[in-house]
């Protein structure tokens, strides 16, 4: 029984050849950073790149990579990420989508600290921090009027990484997203 439960649920995945699409994108954010990140980085920006598959026409999932640097107090400071989001598009309509997902991942941080004072001279070591990090999203998909297969997806993300010191920052991110 358990087996064939299986069997039903794997072809029904996998064999989607009306409904289900890969995906490509790359996208540029715009981050507020919240609480403790906020004392310590200013505003950040970055772009990230994408790899998905549709199931279902209503239900993504997504492999990423984004990286985000902070402005100019700390020119030196980034946030690099390794991702995974599940999506679910609960309002498709034919111009338009509305989803709620979920966006998990490692995550590095990167910054230079002051290593070594010799009277004016000061040497940098690159310092990296490692963390497990989630973020509950919603967003917009919209058709960008430029060619049927080229989408336009607008989303926003609390993002917080579970350090010693929990960062957090809010995510404005405006993404091109091609389906196969």
């Amino acid at each position: 029984m358990k087996i064939s439960l299986v069997v039903v649920l794997f072809v029904l995945i996998i064999y989607q050849p009306v409904h289900a699409q890969f995906q490509a994108g790359i996208s540029g954010a715009v981050v507020y950073p919240l609480k403790t990140l906020a004392a310590e980085v200013d505003y950040g920006y970055g772009p990230s790149v994408l790899l998905g598959y549709s199931f279902f026409s209503s239900f993504d999932v997504q492999f990423g990579y984004e990286r985000l640097f902070f402005g100019p107090l700390r020119p030196d400071y980034y946030i690099g990420s390794g991702n995974i989001v599940l999506r679910y598009r609960f309002l498709n309509k034919q111009k338009y989508s509305l989803y709620s997902g979920f966006l998990t991942g490692l995550f590095q941080i990167v910054s230079e600290v002051p290593w070594i004072v010799s009277g004016d001279n000061v040497a940098f070591q690159k310092k990296k921090e490692h963390a497990v990090g989630i973020a509950p999203m919603v967003g917009l998909i919209t058709d960008s009027g430029l060619h049927k297969n080229l989408k336009i997806d607008v989303s926003t993300s609390y993002s917080l990484l579970f350090l010693q010191r929990n960062y957090a920052w809010q995510n404005l991110k405006l993404t091109a997203v091609w389906y196969f």
